[in-house]
């Protein structure tokens, strides 16, 4: 489980079920288990949260937070998280750009699109984890998710909301 010894000035910018989620996705990306991750596993997180994450903005910001782009804890990613949520944000466009990333530029994600993107992420999910997921996403019982279903879904999760 990511470090729960956060600053307090972080504290007062998520909520605990925040905190919660943003430490299930930290440790679900951190595929050494180490508590650590680096500059890329940012960027594919930040994607994951519906920002756009060039290579040149992400390092820009580790910079200015004066942290180290090959170790970031926790408590890092969480700076980081602050930094980037001031930044201009449409939430429908970034989920748009979210889901044509996620489904390859199909009208639809199935099943083995979402597990493969998910392993390119470096996001470890099981296979049941990932049907669950298709499950409650698929509202019209096609067993694809569409553009709709994933936008009804994703302004429904909390990682989602406190980014709105």
């Amino acid at each position: 489980m990511a470090s729960s010894s956060i600053s307090h000035s972080l504290e007062k910018e998520f909520s605990q079920s925040e905190l919660r989620d943003l430490s299930e996705l930290f440790d679900a990306c951190d595929l050494t288990s180490k508590q650590y991750i680096d500059l890329n596993t940012l960027r594919a997180m930040f994607c994951l949260l519906g920002y756009q994450a060039s290579h040149k903005p992400t390092l820009a910001i580790v910079k200015d937070l004066d942290l180290n782009h090959k170790k970031l804890s926790f408590e890092d990613f969480l700076q980081c998280l602050v930094v980037k949520q001031g930044d201009t944000y449409d939430p429908y466009s970034e989920l748009k750009h979210v889901f044509d990333r996620l489904s390859e530029g199909k009208e639809d994600i199935d099943q083995d699109t979402l597990v493969r993107k998910c392993r390119e992420l470096g996001v470890s999910l099981s296979l049941q984890q990932v049907r669950e997921m298709m499950d409650i996403a698929d509202r019209n019982g096609d067993g694809l998710v569409n553009l709709q279903e994933f936008i009804t879904i994703m302004m429904q999760t909390n990682l989602f909301q406190f980014l709105r």
